[in-house]
């Protein structure tokens, strides 16, 4: 009984010592990145194309002034990006491979706002 004591306790520890050192490469990762979240700043495109593969597609996609992007989703070579402005919520479809849009839908009416 005293050694299956033992045994769950040094789990535990272990557990807790893992999870620390994996909070700490995920700060040292962003902040690789440009992630100036305390500055109130935002990653460069060539902070962003650093740490792309070599040869990996870069584009730039308009959104409208003041808009947000409210989530990102991935389907199969396409990237679907819902995003927010006064006027309302759009769908954007960009193809991955490429980084150009391919199409995009305005919401409209009370659901959309």
């Amino acid at each position: 009984m005293g050694i299956m004591l033992v045994v769950g306790f040094l789990v535990i520890v272990a557990t807790i010592v893992s999870r620390a050192s994996r909070m700490g490469q995920k700060g040292e990762a962003r902040e690789r990145a440009g992630d100036h979240v305390r500055g109130g700043g935002a990653a460069t495109s060539e902070e962003v194309k650093a740490l792309l593969a070599p040869g990996a597609p870069f584009g730039t996609l308009p959104v409208p002034h003041g808009a947000r992007v409210v989530s990102a989703t991935l389907s199969g070579d396409r990237l679907v990006l819902v995003v927010e402005d006064r006027g309302g919520s759009s769908v954007m479809i960009v193809d991955q491979r490429t980084m150009q849009p391919v199409g995009a839908l305005r919401l409209q009416g009370e659901a959309a706002r």
